[in-house]
């Protein structure tokens, strides 16, 4: 199977396991586990690199006409996902909150993932996805933001240990 791929400049791929898993098990599916996610990372990789690829699921090998090594990032909160994107991505969106606490040990367990494949932690980039809420009413923005820490809450609480912070 011949795939066509042409862009007119490489740009960052992006991968994440799926989580929070609410909309996919409105579609009956379930969050790609970690080491699925590390294999289809692996496997994105190869393929914009203008290797043949066994695709899962195909008859086929594919191989793209137009490859470009392109950098492929991963979206991770938790702490196994965070060392596996640093085991096999270029870059890894790191999503934790703002506390520093987090933040520290976010990058710990990417860092840790890298030299653990004998990568040079360094050489993973990282960012961070931090949500914001822009309003003129402040009541609103407050409860906006209320809304969205519940959100973090019931999607990855252990965020709210470090900080040290209480839900009720």
């Amino acid at each position: 199977m011949r795939v066509r791929w042409a862009a007119p400049a490489p740009c960052p791929v992006g991968r994440g396991a799926g989580s929070p898993s609410e909309p996919l098990q409105l579609m009956g599916r379930s969050p790609a586990t970690v080491a699925r996610l590390a294999d289809a990372v692996t496997l994105t990789r190869e393929l914009l690199r203008g290797a043949e690829v066994e695709v899962p699921g195909a008859a086929r090998r594919a191989q793209l006409t137009h490859a470009a090594p392109v950098p492929v990032w991963v979206a991770a909160g938790g702490p196994r996902t965070l060392r596996m994107a640093g085991r096999v991505a270029d870059g890894v969106f790191i999503r934790v909150g703002r506390p520093p606490a987090n933040l520290r040990a976010a990058i710990d367990a990417v860092r840790a993932g890298a030299a653990q494949a004998g990568r040079n932690p360094d050489q993973v980039k990282l960012g961070a996805i931090f949500h914001t809420v822009l309003d003129d009413d402040l009541e609103r923005a407050a409860l906006i933001s209320r809304s969205m820490a519940a959100g973090y809450c019931e999607y990855l609480p252990r965020l709210f240990d470090a900080p040290g912070f209480e839900w009720n």
